[in-house]
């Protein structure tokens, strides 16, 4: 129980820290970030919540194994003590039932004696008694004979019980069997506490070399801060109000649900030089994808299509074949034929693929940075 108490409170310390470094970083910088160090500043965010992200989900997994382990093991114990209880149990039953079966035998001989003994009595020996006397011989003798039947049933169905318990007693055994090879397997878990207690020094020393290394990304990010605070105020409105940089390039997001053509008509009008969104990178798909999680996007259109010859995806501003610049295509896709010919990108699986075209989506909107 001390050991889970250890993983339980090193779990809290890290959603706690999690919660509070996330919401720090997020207040502290804008989003809005020129050029290459506002994309490293962020890569380096990114990388953190997925160091510690990681990291609970394995504490979180590790203690959980220790639980059910410790669970099991409890209820086997039980288990196990119930079973020799019945065992003590049926082990009575059984000598009581063999000490009534030997009473019947005696009883059952008895009855057999007297009925031999009744049996001598000859027409000769009978004379010397009169007709009442017979009569009431008589009357015993079927009276006798009805007690032995009822003896030799109850004998039959004390031999039944016996058979039972005889086979009861095998079944047992067998269970009995059965939960000293379990009891084996418990006693070999004794051995799970030494490799507990490496799992958790394993766990202290993760904990500390992640804190310094956290301590060491602090210290950039606000050595970063500093330098950002320096920088002219006309270099951050570098993209429009409500368009947000990457690189080179500005971006917005609408929450409309457009179909592709509607899309692409709505990014050619939303400002000067600005088109539907084309990735051009595996950068530039990383960096969407992590704006798409923020906003709890699920898709968005992504500007290409193979309207005009099926087969050749191309990007809808330029006419320019994607394989010469960069292609992403999920598993088995493009794949929907003559159906389905503009593309989509969907965040929970890897890659893009090819939808119809009067589907209606998300959208996100793309321009250079003057």
């Amino acid at each position: 129980m001390r050991n889970i108490k250890i993983i339980v409170l090193i779990l809290s310390v890290y959603r706690i820290a999690g919660h509070t470094s996330l919401n720090h970083t997020k207040e502290s910088f804008p989003r809005n970030t020129p050029g290459k160090l506002s994309n490293d500043l962020r890569n380096v965010l990114y990388q953190e919540s997925i160091v510690r992200f990681s990291m609970v989900q394995n504490i979180q997994r590790l203690t959980m194994d220790v639980i059910n382990i410790r669970s099991d093991r409890q209820t086997l114990k039980k288990n196990l003590d119930d079973m020799m209880e019945e065992v003590k149990t049926l082990e009575t039953n059984g000598q009581r039932l063999q000490q009534e079966n030997n009473v019947l035998k005696q009883n059952l001989t008895d009855l057999y004696a007297t009925c031999s003994d009744n049996k001598r009595f000859t027409a000769k020996e009978s004379q010397g008694f009169d007709v009442s006397q017979i009569l009431t011989m008589q009357r015993q003798i079927s009276v006798l004979k009805n007690n032995n039947d009822r003896q030799a049933m109850e004998n039959e169905n004390l031999r039944g019980r016996y058979l039972t318990l005889l086979q009861e007693n095998g079944d047992f055994k067998h269970q009995l069997n059965e939960m000293n090879a379990t009891l084996s397997q418990i006693r070999q878990l004794d051995d799970f506490n030494p490799r507990l207690q490496a799992i958790e020094n394993n766990i202290r020393k993760l904990t500390f070399s992640t804190d310094v290394a956290l301590n060491d990304i602090r210290e950039d990010l606000n050595g970063s801060k500093l330098q950002l605070q320096n920088i002219p105020s006309e270099v951050w409105a570098a993209c429009e109000k409500g368009w947000y940089q990457f690189e080179d390039n500005c971006y917005q997001f609408s929450n409309s649900s457009l179909t592709f053509n509607a899309a692409v008509t709505m990014c050619n009008s939303a400002s000067k030089g600005a088109i539907l969104l084309e990735i051009r990178s595996p950068e530039e798909e990383n960096w969407i994808r992590l704006q798409m999680q923020r906003q709890g996007w699920k898709t968005t259109w992504i500007g290409i299509t193979d309207s005009l010859d099926e087969g050749t995806f191309v990007f809808a501003s330029s006419g320019n074949k994607i394989q010469n610049v960069h292609a992403d295509w999920g598993r088995g896709e493009p794949g929907g034929g003559t159906g389905e010919n503009c593309g989509l990108l969907l965040l929970k699986t890897k890659g893009w693929h090819d939808y119809p075209c009067s589907s209606k989506y998300r959208s996100i909107c793309k321009k250079a940075r003057v």
